[in-house]
């Protein structure tokens, strides 16, 4: 019985470190959640501003373009084709700006949700240690050890509530 009583409170120190595994895990998981979802920002960003340098060069042309129509110095179908090219580069734009602000919406969201993870198995890890802590007996007062029960009684050995575990004397 004394074999499977340590048994069990190995279990319980095993489950503790693997409680504080997860924990550090989780916790690896949120720094590099946050860094993928910046990076991934950055890169949108730099995105919208191509798509912004696009549109505008697109938007000149096509302006240029119907000014030089009258004239007689630009084809009215390549006026026409500029035209759709800037509505084309207006229209990537404004995708490309939507792109980055559900980036930037479920960044937070993401965060929050990995943060709460990290928050429960802290709980768990704070539970376990409660837990083994629980399990300790420490005598009442100062003294000297004369014996463990009778029984003798071993580490890690349950016991039920308000048996004699051991015998404290004092000294001199």
């Amino acid at each position: 019985a004394a074999t499977a009583a340590a048994a069990v409170a190995g279990t319980e120190q095993l489950q503790a470190l693997q409680a504080d595994q997860q924990l550090s895990a989780a916790e690896a998981q949120l720094v590099g959640t946050r860094s993928n979802l910046q990076t991934q920002i950055l890169g949108q960003e730099a995105t919208v501003a191509t798509a912004r340098a696009d549109d505008a060069d697109a938007r000149r042309q096509a302006d240029n373009a119907v000014e030089l129509a009258p004239k007689g110095l630009i084809a009215e179908q390549e006026v026409k084709r500029l035209q759709e090219r800037a509505e084309q580069m207006d229209a990537r734009l404004k995708s490309e700006i939507q792109r980055l602000e559900v980036f930037t919406s479920t960044m937070d969201e993401q965060i929050t949700v990995q943060r709460s993870q990290v928050e429960r198995l802290r709980e768990v890890v704070s539970f376990r240690q409660r837990l083994l802590q629980s399990m300790r007996v420490r005598a009442g007062a100062g003294g000297v050890l004369r014996d463990l029960g009778t029984p003798p009684l071993e580490e890690g050995q349950w016991v039920l509530a308000g048996m004699r575990l051991a015998t404290v004397v004092q000294p001199g």
